[in-house]
């Protein structure tokens, strides 16, 4: 219930402030500093608050710290003032939402539990985040303590609202939708009252989250860093890709339940299982008075909150001691009054225990105290702890991070004329620690490169393999493992110094090379205008409209081999052949299948179609331009130092045939590429394709005259090819150093084609597809193009099974122009198998142009393919008949 203020209110208040404030604002700047004040007063001075709300749920820590770590002379100092005089607003937050539960009295022995307990005080000391959590989950409790008795939902409103910013400033404040049901669960209101207040207040909890959720929704690293910081991610974390909506419901979501729990017991363990305490009682026990149920979970909490604390403590228990503070101030002053009321007339058993509890958490409280020797400088740590550096860098972080040991050793690696490089191989907080513990030390040049995956070991090695001077791989026992499982260093690098909790220091200087499993390259990242999609931890994505730009690195070598597993984007027109542009040059690509591209090191990797998308199909919903889809291969292709030695044969006979005109195929290669762009006429092209396909691209130029280049020296692409053909190709040079030129015959065909027709290619609007294994697509008013490759000069004739489309107004028979090199023919098909027309040829490419004569009338309603159909042709076949 609400409770009127009065002068022992007033006086309470007071009383509880000052001890706070004085408590916690004693010796303040002798305090030594602790890392994390360090990042926090780092990011806040140089935050950007649009980009702050964009990425992640630590949004408004920051911009409390902004005015103190931006303007103060002394930021650090400055910075706690304002912890401290929030840790005073807590603690009378707290004497409120106790007060109005159970009277004046337990609110003020709470309030003064909160304002002088050592381990609220010593972080109430401190500029970070926890303390401001607290400030605002505290006074969501007393808006939910009175809001069950407000006649309007205003109250209800203002705890969802502070439970709200306690959630954006971060999340471990999540607790907090815990202390809703416990508030109402003490007020003992009716369900549907319960249920209604809770309706009002989880929404308006949502409020302050409007900054951050409309990025959310489009930025799956916010789901990400939700689930690691709150679910937990599991011992993959670290490797996870971004996820996508589907993979977070049903992969971590589902995976990682089950921490919840545990999550909320070590982080919060006396408030949670108090809580879980109070639900029991309140079911089963179902005590008449507030305070009878409030006592008894607090038994059970104060003992969980001793056996815990007594073995690890973080300060990510801040939060849960909030509700904790409040039953101890009800027990506390439960108790006090039934000494003064005669102990002996009330229950002893009631009393004897809680003198028994509160006893052992006023000694332990003492002992914290005075074990510390009442020095404001140093943490209050619960245990006799030996003074080291367990003090200053124990609270929450990985095994031994910020060790002084490391850091003497680097100090000492420092002390050289020269300038060294230390990279920091680590996923976890060290990727910040070192680094900023040695910002007064001129000669360390920093890389922090947190390592999870082969990509991310390539581009640490990317960055190492640049540095200058001595260099050094600093890692804890987890994250070197994590990098050696991805990458091989040769020589091994030495250890020079090895920490007791863990954490390692190499000496790389002498590592000339290295591996990823097989293969000496690796992709270490893809920037495509479509976007890149994961799947299984491989880059998927679609190659059409602007150029896709890669990351790679290889161990010494000359060439980067980039090598992509290429499939058919839906809807766009089948091609044997897809023309690419790789960092300039012009590449033939397979339709299906792997394809290996070669780079120069140093120079641009990108991929950028030639082909325009212009034959899509309509119907599909993706509107994207898309040509091929494409995902990124390991490990199937060295990187290779090798280039052709010169070969005064070979350019001899270059330069013979460049006199007339010539187009000139080979395996793309950028030294080839160098090799033949400074002769005249050769219209050079360099092929990926399977050699089936690349005998057919080499044919359609065979009656201009057509040469393949080849380095057998690396593969048996030219023979395989010249295997296809006949008659045989002409060997035209052959050199010691593998190089192999073959001239291709106007008459020459594929030995295996016996029709002596290829079709090579179909542009249609509407797509191509396949039904029931052939070749099929519909023709709209534009009609489609077919490209042919002819064995010789003749008729041929051209057949396929026609069927009449939703769109064509007569669905007996229907009108196509067919045309052929410069001549139009126009006829009457009906449905079924038909031999639709016969062609004048000519011997190499030709074009074939089917465009339907009828307009296109509106398709029957219910149809779900929206497209224009007139006239479906599947299996178009030719054969010769003169």
């Amino acid at each position: 219930m609400i409770k009127e203020a009065n002068s022992k209110t007033l006086a309470a208040v007071f009383l509880i402030a000052a001890l706070a404030i004085s408590f916690r604002v004693f010796n303040l700047g002798i305090l030594g500093p602790f890392i994390d004040e360090s990042i926090y007063i780092e990011r806040a001075a140089m935050a950007n608050f649009t980009s702050e709300v964009t990425v992640g749920f630590k949004v408004l820590g920051y911009a409390l710290f902004y005015p103190t770590a931006h303007f103060a002379d002394n930021a650090l100092t400055a910075t706690r003032m304002f912890i401290a005089l929030l840790g005073a607003g807590t603690a009378i937050g707290i004497f409120f939402a106790t007060r109005s539960l159970a009277g004046t009295a337990s609110g003020m022995v709470a309030g003064i539990i909160w304002a002088l307990m050592p381990f609220v005080v010593f972080h109430d000391r401190l500029a970070i985040h926890d303390p401001i959590i607290c400030f605002f989950l505290a006074w969501a409790l007393f808006f939910f303590s009175i809001s069950g008795s407000a006649k309007t939902p205003v109250p209800a409103v203002a705890g969802g609202v502070a439970l709200g910013l306690a959630v954006i400033t971060k999340v471990t404040a999540m607790v907090g939708l815990f202390f809703i049901f416990f508030i109402l669960m003490a007020q003992r209101a009716q369900p549907r009252r319960v249920l209604r207040l809770a309706l009002i207040a989880i929404p308006s909890a949502m409020v302050p989250l409007l900054i951050v959720l409309p990025k959310a929704l489009a930025n799956a690293d916010v789901y990400m860093d939700f689930l690691h910081m709150f679910i937990g991610g599991g011992d993959d974390s670290g490797s996870a890709e971004p996820l996508t909506l589907k993979r977070f419901w049903e992969e971590r979501l589902i995976l990682n339940s089950s921490l919840l729990y545990s999550r909320l017991s070590i982080f919060n363990g006396g408030a949670f299982i108090g809580l879980m305490a109070l639900t029991g009682i309140w079911s089963v026990a179902k005590p008449t008075r507030i305070k009878t149920c409030l006592w008894l979970a607090f038994a059970v909490s104060a003992s969980a909150y001793i056996v815990i604390f007594k073995g690890w403590y973080s300060r990510y228990y801040l939060p849960g001691l909030l509700p904790l503070a409040m039953l101890m101030g009800v027990a506390l002053a439960e108790w006090l009054a039934a000494i003064r009321a005669n102990w002996v007339n009330a229950n002893r058993l009631k009393t004897v225990t809680a003198s028994s509890l509160i006893a052992i958490l006023l000694a332990g409280t003492g002992y914290q105290w005075i074990s510390s020797g009442l020095d404001f400088s140093r943490s209050p740590h619960p245990l006799n702890v030996p003074d080291d550096d367990k003090f200053q860098y124990h609270h929450g972080w990985p095994s031994g991070v910020g060790s002084m040991e490391t850091l003497e050793r680097l100090k000492q690696l420092a002390a050289v004329p020269e300038k060294i490089s230390v990279t920091v191989i680590d996923g976890g907080y060290a990727t910040r620690i070192f680094p900023l513990m040695t910002r007064d030390i001129n000669n360390i040049v920093w890389s922090v490169e947190p390592v999870t995956c082969q990509r991310d070991a390539a581009a640490a090695l990317e960055r190492i393999a640049t540095a200058s001077g001595k260099r050094f791989l600093l890692a804890n026992n987890d994250s070197i493992k994590t990098f050696n499982a991805s990458v091989t260093l040769v020589p091994m690098p030495k250890l020079i110094f090895e920490q007791k909790r863990g954490y390692k220091i190499f000496d790389i200087s002498q590592v000339e090379s290295f591996r990823f499993g097989d293969s000496t390259s690796v992709v270490t990242s893809v920037e495509s205008p479509n976007g890149v999609e994961y799947v299984n931890g491989v880059e998927n994505f679609w190659i059409g409209g602007e150029a896709t730009k890669f990351s790679a690195i290889a161990s010494g070598a000359e060439i980067i081999p980039i090598t992509l597993e290429l499939f058919p984007a839906p809807g766009v027109s089948g091609r044997a052949a897809t023309k690419l542009s790789v960092s300039g040059e012009a590449v033939l690509a397979p339709r299906q299948g792997p394809a290996t591209f070669y780079y120069k090191t140093g120079g641009a990797y990108t991929l950028e179609p030639l082909d325009k998308p212009n034959t899509r199909n309509p119907n599909i919903a993706d509107t994207r331009p898309m040509i091929l889809g494409a995902r990124v291969l390991r490990g199937v292709a060295d990187a290779r130092p090798w280039a052709p030695e010169p070969d005064a044969g070979l350019e001899k006979v270059l330069r013979e045939v460049s006199g007339k005109p010539h187009a000139i195929y080979y395996r793309q290669w950028p030294p080839t590429h160098d090799l033949l762009t400074h002769h005249k006429n050769l219209r050079p092209m360099a092929i990926t394709l399977k050699p089936e396909d690349a005998a057919v691209e080499i044919l359609k130029s065979a009656r201009d005259g057509s040469l393949l280049l080849s380095w057998n020296k690396f593969d048996g692409y030219g023979d395989a090819i010249a295997s296809l053909i006949s008659p045989a190709p002409r060997l035209l040079f052959k050199s010691a150093s593998g190089a192999r030129l073959y001239s291709f015959d106007t008459q020459a065909w594929l030995k295996n084609e016996k029709s002596g027709v290829v079709v090579t290619s179909i542009n249609n609007e509407n797509g191509v597809e396949e039904w029931n294994g052939a070749t099929a697509f519909w023709l709209n008013s534009t009609g489609a193009e077919m490209e042919i490759l002819a064995k010789r000069a003749g008729v041929v004739e051209l057949s396929a099974e026609i069927l009449i489309g939703a769109s064509a107004p007569n669905r007996a028979s229907a009108g196509l122009k067919i045309s052929s090199g410069g001549a139009e023919t126009q006829i009457t098909l009906a449905p079924g198998k038909n031999s639709i027309a016969r062609l004048k040829v000519a011997a190499g490419k030709n074009v074939i142009t089917l465009r339907p004569v009828d307009a296109p009338v509106a398709p029957a309603p219910g149809m779900d393919d929206k497209r224009v159909m007139l006239m479906g042709v599947k299996g178009p076949s030719f054969r010769y008949i003169k």
